[in-house]
């Protein structure tokens, strides 16, 4: 079938009720079909809107109503199960022209041997059929006897103490106001990450190459950086380049940091809709590699104006990035007043500021809790503060 064909059927049957197609719609890559994509983005905000997606509530949101009498009719010789697969095989062919483009890049640019180019291709092809579709009970129990629900330690211990650390497989979300340290709280997990020789891949989106070094060499305080499995990437804008990138490593990191999600690339008609896409996309790069991914998120920008603890809500453009994140965790910076106005005063004569990590969501340990942390002006490090909070 046809791709444009395949993605005009899946949305009419979606306009007739397939609650199936649906799903398949909104997990869906961008279609490459100008009309299934117009269509496309009228299901989702038909959807979003909690109307029910039908041929009339759709085609009101386009300016072509005969848009919808056309999927429909794409849609009558087609079943479900068979639309799905082959939009499926749509998004497939095109992650394997990212990275069939990647690759070109990175070796045209170091002029690097054939061999070594053809090695990278297979990598990533093996990338393309890591991922095992279905487990029986059985083996569900048994990767759980094995130990394979495993965590890596952020290294930052009062957090660790209440979410395990970064599960593989999960999202980890760090939101944060602007200037608020969720870069720093990123970098030196990614650090601590390293040291413990797990390899770490980091998406530095916000700033030059430099200014990520001048704040881990403060991380460092003197330690030396050689070995340390950790690389900086820039060229990684979109969820299919950090895929393709990850699959031509061959064994995926440890570790994959994104600074910061609203900075990654994607389609859609507002920036809802772009996040939406990222947050979710990141989501299945975890699961599909077996890796753990951490994630800064940017607050809205009334945050905190008032000294409200930020909530969840307060995550920027998108409610989807608490539903796709394992973990959430707010930082939040108390002010010189009220009931917190003792601790953040003696924090600062020593070079300190308070920071409350509120750990909102936390899929796999049922608590929620806020963690008091110090974070140190000279070593740009959270520490814990439990000596200043019980020492007076």
């Amino acid at each position: 079938m046809e791709r444009i064909d395949a993605e005009l059927a899946l949305c009419g049957l979606v306009l007739q009720g397939n609650a199936g197609a649906l799903l398949a719609v909104r997990q869906s890559l961008p279609f490459i079909g100008a009309e299934a994509e117009t269509l496309r983005r009228a299901i989702i905000a038909t959807d979003d809107a909690g109307i029910p997606v039908d041929l009339v509530s759709v085609g009101e949101r386009l300016t072509d109503a005969d848009l919808t009498v056309a999927a429909v009719q794409a849609s009558n010789n087609i079943r479900a199960g068979e639309a799905v697969q082959a939009v499926r095989r749509n998004e497939d062919h095109r992650r394997l022209e990212e990275l069939l483009s990647v690759t070109h890049e990175r070796n045209v640019k170091r002029d690097s041997e054939p061999g070594r180019i053809v090695e990278q291709l297979l990598n990533g092809l093996r990338g393309f059929s890591r991922k095992k579709g279905a487990f029986s009970l059985a083996e569900c129990i048994q990767l759980d006897a094995q130990g394979k629900q495993v965590f890596l330690p952020t290294g930052v211990e009062p957090l660790d103490h209440v979410t395990g650390g970064v599960g593989v497989g999960d999202m980890v979300v760090i939101g944060g106001a602007t200037a608020s340290g969720k870069s720093l709280l990123c970098q030196q997990i990614a650090l601590n990450v390293a040291q413990k020789g797990k390899r770490v891949m980091y998406l530095g989106l916000e700033m030059m190459p430099a200014n990520y070094g001048a704040r881990w060499r403060k991380q460092l305080a003197g330690a030396s950086p050689d070995a340390l499995p950790l690389t900086l990437i820039r060229d990684c804008g979109t969820v299919n380049a950090l895929r393709a990138r990850i699959a031509m490593e061959g064994d995926p990191p440890a570790l994959v940091v994104i600074d910061y999600l609203g900075l990654m690339r994607a389609d859609g008609i507002n920036a809802y809709e772009r996040t939406t896409r990222v947050s979710f996309e990141l989501a299945e790069v975890a699961r599909e590699f077996e890796t753990g991914i951490l994630s800064a998120a940017q607050l809205n920008r009334d945050t905190g104006r008032e000294d409200r603890p930020p909530e969840l809500y307060n995550l920027r453009d998108s409610g989807s990035i608490e539903q796709d994140a394992s973990a959430v965790v707010l930082i939040h910076s108390p002010q010189k007043k009220g009931k917190d106005a003792d601790i953040v005063q003696r924090a600062e004569k020593r070079g300190k500021t308070v920071k409350v990590l509120r750990v909102r969501k936390n899929r796999h340990f049922p608590v929620l809790r806020d963690v008091v942390c110090l974070l140190d002006g000279q070593s740009l490090r959270f520490e814990d503060a439990s000596w200043l909070l019980f020492n007076t």
